[in-house]
């Protein structure tokens, strides 16, 4: 019992002194969790205010808790101003925390269903449903960590299960579209905890591309995009959607150089991305543990749904390594990127350099080996895109303005290469009327146009499109 009382203490007092603290925990914790009536009340008030922006101090946390209950029968006034003011805690240890008062309320649930359950034998009741309730509290007592081990029979069954849920409409698997019919029709979407790698050499618009995607994700899925980008500022990545969104040359819109006609079209494509739901972050010495705070500070409002990271290169993980120490902290970076995707269970999206050695081969398309800095980036990646642009190194090639998109290793399904037309000025990408077509300067376009991929080499697995 003072143990609970101590840790509750901490836990609150944590968030009472630093908001922040709050998103370490909110998505473990519920009013309801603490032992302390008071404590449970001075919880409820404080993530109100974290999620919402409103201050906190100790005259709106009262008022908050007057608002929501009886203030005089959980103690009064000054003994809730002692536990928000205490200061046994420490902020480093608010997830322990949190995980001891969850471990509490769970142990909590079982004695109370075990009184009555001995109750109802005791009576003569069936005990059959009040038996399944409990394997269910013991089964959450045990998950943590030990949610991710499981025998094979159960996790047989699970299978089972979610595929009939699925060929029954009952269920449908969480994924991000990237809005590329193409691409979709071979990826099958950005899946939850996936790491995606995108990956080209400079110029080729692998940050243009990566910006198309999110643009598309956040208007669709009506769910929070975040964009880091640690080489542009938010100011150019908005005038790169704004160009492609207004159908305007990239570098009169950076120069101011517009008539009033075009300055209307920037005026609605400004309008268009009211209802954008991406966030940029231009932070250039942005590392994962910032990433991670800003991306539980989404989750715990329920409306985070990708995360786009440009690039990996230029991260680091904030600790002070050497030159000869580079290749391991991209390998640290990059491994913290994979458990943050399945930590939050969203896609993660990280774009990366490639190296220069590609330009001495013959054939200038990427592979894997050409991942800069580390092998651990095509390890930890569950989908690993290239983009190539043939014009880049030929200029009379006849494939301009067309971009191949490159799934060089997709973890659950095919490898292959889909075709997209991009115009660079515009920083415009769309799907061909038939991406296997293979056409001159000007070729068809659409944005609606259907597209239906070849299943037979798709679930063989083969070069699609090559």
């Amino acid at each position: 019992m003072d143990r609970d009382f101590n840790v509750e203490t901490a836990l609150v007092s944590a968030i009472y002194a630093n908001g922040d603290a709050l998103f370490e925990v909110a998505h473990k914790l519920s009013p309801s969790d603490f032992r302390n009536p008071l404590h449970g009340a001075i919880f409820d008030v404080l993530r109100d205010q974290v999620l919402t922006g409103l201050p906190i101090d100790r005259v709106s946390v009262l008022a908050g808790l007057r608002a929501k209950a009886d203030l005089d029968a959980l103690g009064g006034e000054v003994y809730a101003i002692a536990v928000l003011e205490s200061d046994v805690f420490e902020l480093s240890s608010v997830a322990h925390y949190a995980d001891l008062i969850a471990d509490g309320a769970k142990r909590r649930r079982i004695g109370t269903l075990g009184a009555q359950i001995s109750k109802k034998a005791e009576e003569g009741v069936d005990l059959a449903p009040y038996g399944a309730a409990l394997s269910g509290a013991l089964l959450d007592l045990t998950q943590g960590k030990e949610r991710f081990v499981s025998d094979l029979s159960r996790s047989a069954e699970e299978v089972h299960d979610r595929l009939l849920a699925l060929g029954n409409g009952e269920l449908v698997i969480d994924k991000v579209m990237t809005g590329f019919k193409a691409l979709d029709s071979v990826v099958k979407g950005l899946r939850s905890g996936q790491l995606i790698v995108i990956g080209a050499r400079p110029g080729m618009g692998k940050t243009a591309f990566a910006l198309d995607v999110a643009r598309r994700v956040a208007a669709a899925g009506g769910k929070r995009v975040l964009f880091f980008s640690l080489e542009m500022s938010t100011e150019e990545l908005t005038e790169r959607m704004i160009a492609s969104e207004s159908e305007l040359n990239l570098s009169r819109v950076q120069s101011g150089d517009l008539d009033g006609g075009e300055l209307e079209r920037v005026r609605e494509a400004v309008t268009s991305f009211s209802g954008v739901d991406l966030v940029l972050n231009s932070d250039p010495m942005v590392r994962v543990s910032d990433i991670r705070a800003a991306s539980l500070r989404e989750q715990a409002r329920g409306s985070l749904c990708l995360i786009v990271v440009d690039y990996l290169q230029l991260m680091t993980s904030g600790k002070t390594k050497s030159i000869e120490n580079r290749q391991a902290e991209v390998a640290e970076i990059s491994r913290s990127l994979k458990i943050l995707a399945r930590e939050l269970e969203i896609p993660v999206v990280a774009l990366s350099q490639l190296s220069r050695n590609l330009e001495s081969r013959h054939d200038k398309r990427p592979q894997l080996s050409d991942l800069r800095d580390s092998g651990q980036i095509e390890q930890d990646a569950d989908l690993v895109l290239f983009l190539h642009r043939e014009e880049m190194y030929d200029e009379n090639t006849p494939k301009k303005g067309i971009i191949e998109v490159i799934v060089a290793k997709h973890r659950n399904g095919p490898t292959g290469k889909i075709s997209l037309w991009f115009e660079p000025s515009l920083m415009r990408f769309g799907d061909l009327v038939d991406p296997r077509e293979i056409v001159s300067e000007v070729f068809p376009r659409g944005r609606d146009i259907q597209f239906d991929a070849s299943k037979e080499r798709a679930e063989a697995g083969g070069d699609l499109w090559a």
